[in-house]
């Protein structure tokens, strides 16, 4: 028998194979049908052939295969009812349901036609599934004018896998370059049989995410824009370099321009810059935003970084959606450079703040131009755990109104760890030494202790020194409870106790200026019986106690269970005394801190709780409450949440004893303590509701309520709907607060990504 497989299955493979970037070479001929080919025009892989008859034609030298025809080659697999080869000229023919599967791809028609001569072929009335994002390209003739490319006629796609897809492209013609794009020429837009859109040119990317094109638009209202709808054009030229170039109009204010461009020369060395313009019809102003974000390895040791911020005072709140950043004060820009070394680093660091508040006076924000510091980590000493570490920092700062200047801090350190009958003790000592360089370009009002009023100064003292000492000791105690039966098998409860012990002495004058928090490490206290409430300044000390006892809970689930999970609970109580009891209520001096309380559970993911408060132990009350309660289905088809905030004091920060350390730059420890009653505008109370369900396999609700207790006004709400499947998807969301409203639509349509017409 002549070596029809070898030809044949060639002929099919090797022209279609470069459609999955795969090369095969001739097989060779087998003298019985349903048999292996062994080896012929240096075949790499076998190919078997099956099919109930097989005929030769001498005088043409063209082989017939007929019946339940099969032809396999490694990861391919060729079937069909006719298949016809002809010897000379390399064409073949397979007929009748033909398919040629691979790992990849299939290609079904009723009849391809091929030469594997050339490589080149037709399908006719045929499709191309391709399984790596499920692409459906048909059409009649699909024409195979190169190794991975097709053109074709009267051409058809869509991701949907329904006989009857939700969507799909029809187009007079289509070019398909397989793994890179398509492109489309007298292009219908179809949503459930329906024409909706007519384009002259589409361009679709096709399993390729990084590829220029338009985006695909997106739009909606709101009562502060009006109509708004968003198109960008995305460019990538080349592998390391994108760019992102927007057109965003709002009916109600106008049309804005934004571009953002990316640059990565290598995975250490990263660019990205944005801008945005719009003339806002509204205001009647420029509305801008430039940000430059600059990343950079030197060497494996020495790293740089930049951020530029500059945009308008009212950017953010006008034309921004995000919470946050419709809620930030300030904006900053720095620039920042670190030697890392085995032994600690050296830093440079610039930072420039701009005020965004219309409200805010800008000439009193602390610029720091520049920083330059040298940290040493924590080192053993002597092989003994005797540890020395040292902060080291000079700086200058500039305001357009008060005092600015220069300013050297050095910090070493010094500690000992040791265990003594399973109790763990860190006891530590160190100096700090602040000097200052200063000019006062505005007289300063100043409070005399002595007076009781508030007097002008021309300077601030020009040196503080800082002796501290501390010790820490904590331990661990265990216990195991096992259970006979319920769904635990067992509970593990540690009992951490922990105190430390904090002094400080000062030396120097006690004004000083307020850049940071190395300067704020005072006793501040609010004499509620001097009118105005004036901060008087005491010499930098302190003499303090802290304590906490924390009760960490291990709940181990029984093998048996359909879920064995781990469940954590964690309780701690803390507190501070002051032994110099600088902290006054009224007349009367106050020793004991407010009583700090956290707690925290975990049940496997799916339930959550976190709480942490403050309670006055003078007053009997409670101070501040922050709760975060969140429960998750263990299917997934459901989750809801509450939280709550209550503060009488909200510039306070919670700042657990835990933490308490001597010199802690950021946390002045006086602020801690109660200092005064707040006034009615420094309460916050508000409670949060959010949750979500999924109905079904498609359909997914959510939404987010922030109610403010204290006002009783409902501040934000925000809520979706989304429909999703195979192919496509479509969400619906609505969002509400006092200054906006607004609506949003976004569909989604599988396999576009990218949009050019």
């Amino acid at each position: 028998m002549r070596p029809l497989v070898c030809a044949l299955a060639a002929a099919i493979i090797m022209a279609f194979a470069p459609v999955f970037s795969v090369s095969y070479a001739l097989a060779a001929g087998a003298d019985n049908i349903g048999g292996t080919i062994k080896s012929i025009a240096d075949a790499k892989e076998p190919v078997t052939i099956q099919a109930d008859s097989l005929r030769y034609d001498r005088k043409t030298d063209t082989y017939f295969a007929e019946g339940h025809v099969k032809i396999t080659q490694k990861g391919y697999t060729l079937t069909s009812q006719k298949a016809v080869l002809n010897e000379k000229t390399g064409e073949a023919e397979a007929r009748g349901k033909a398919y040629l599967v691979s790992s990849d791809n299939i290609i079904f028609a009723d009849v391809i036609k091929v030469n594997f001569n050339t490589k080149l072929g037709v399908i006719e009335k045929g499709n191309i599934l391709v399984k790596k994002g499920d692409y459906h390209i048909g059409g009649n003739p699909l024409e195979k004018v190169g190794e991975q490319e097709y053109v074709i006629k009267d051409g058809k796609f869509t991701t949907c896998d329904a006989r009857s897809p939700f969507w799909y492209m029809h187009a007079t013609s289509l070019d398909v370059r397989m793994d890179r794009d398509i492109f489309a020429r007298g292009a219908v837009f179809y949503i459930k049989g329906v024409p909706v859109l007519y384009m002259p040119y589409v361009w679709l990317p096709m399993l390729k995410p990084r590829t220029s094109g338009f985006m695909i638009p997106s739009g909606g209202y709101n009562t502060e824009d009006g109509v708004r709808i968003v198109e960008s054009y995305y460019w990538a030229p080349v592998g390391n370099f994108d760019s992102t170039l927007t057109l965003d109009y709002r009916s109600l204010r106008g049309l804005g321009v934004a571009d953002e461009i990316r640059y990565a020369r290598s995975k250490d060395t990263l660019l990205r810059l944005y801008g945005y313009y719009m003339r806002d019809r509204i205001v009647h102003s420029n509305r801008y935003n430039v940000s430059l974000n600059y990343r950079e390895l030197f060497t494996p040791d020495l790293s740089g970084m930049a951020g530029i911020n500059l945009s308008d005072k009212q950017f953010f709140r006008d034309l921004t959606n995000a919470a946050r950043e419709r809620t930030q004060r300030t904006l900053d820009s720095n620039v920042w450079l670190d030697d890392l070394q085995n032994w600690g680093r050296g830093y440079f660091f610039g930072q420039y703040t701009e005020g965004l508040d219309p409200t805010q006076n800008n000439d009193a924000i602390v610029q720091r131009l520049p920083e330059a510091g040298l940290d040493v980590v924590r080192k053993q000493l002597l092989n003994q755990p005797l540890y020395v570490s040292l902060d080291s920092s000079a700086n200058d700062f500039y305001k357009t109104k008060g005092v600015s200047g220069g300013r050297f801090d050095i910090f070493p350190r010094l500690s000992y760890d040791f265990n003594l009958a399973g109790i763990n003790f860190e006891p530590k000592t160190g100096y700090r030494e602040t000097v200052y360089s200063l000019d006062n370009n505005h007289e300063t009002a100043k409070f005399d202790p002595n007076t009781g009023s508030s007097v002008l100064v021309d300077k601030s003292d020009e040196e503080r020194g800082l002796f501290g000492a501390g010790i820490k000791a904590q331990t661990d105690l265990y216990k195991l409870y096992l259970f006979n039966s319920g769904p635990f098998e067992g509970v593990r409860h540690t009992l951490v106790p922990a105190i430390a012990y904090n002094y400080v002495a000062s030396q120097g004058g006690i004004n000083f200026p307020d850049f940071d928090g190395v300067d704020t490490l005072d006793s501040e206290y609010v004499m509620p019986s001097i009118p105005g409430n004036v901060v008087k300044t005491l010499p930098p000390r302190r003499n303090m106690i802290a304590y906490s006892l924390t009760n960490r809970f291990v709940l181990k689930y029984r093998d048996g269970t359909p879920e064995p999970r781990v469940d954590y609970l964690t309780v701690k109580l803390s507190q501070f005394y002051d032994f110099y009891a600088d902290t006054f209520i009224g007349t009367k001096r106050r020793s004991f801190s407010s009583l700090y309380g956290e707690v925290n559970y975990s049940s496997s993911s799916r339930i959550t709780l976190d709480n942490d408060f403050r309670y006055d132990i003078y007053h009997g009350s409670i101070r501040s409450v922050d709760t975060s309660l969140g429960y998750n289905a263990q299917d997934g088809s459901w989750h809801a949440g509450i939280g709550q905030r209550y503060s009488l004091d909200a510039e306070q920060t919670f700042m657990s004893p835990s933490y308490f350390d001597f010199f802690t730059p950021s946390t002045n420890f006086a602020t801690d303590f109660l200092l005064n009653q707040a006034d009615e505008e420094s309460t916050v109370n508000f409670l949060t509701l959010d949750g979500g369900i999924k109905l079904g396999t498609h359909w997914n609700f959510s939404a987010k309520i922030w109610y403010d207790w204290h006002t009783r006004n409902l501040r934000e709400t925000d809520g979706s709907a989304g429909y999703s499947s195979q192919c496509w998807g479509i969400t619906f969301n609505y969002f509400n607060s006092p200054l906006r409203k607004q609506y949003m639509v976004m569909l989604n349509l599988k396999g576009i990504g990218n949009v050019k017409f």
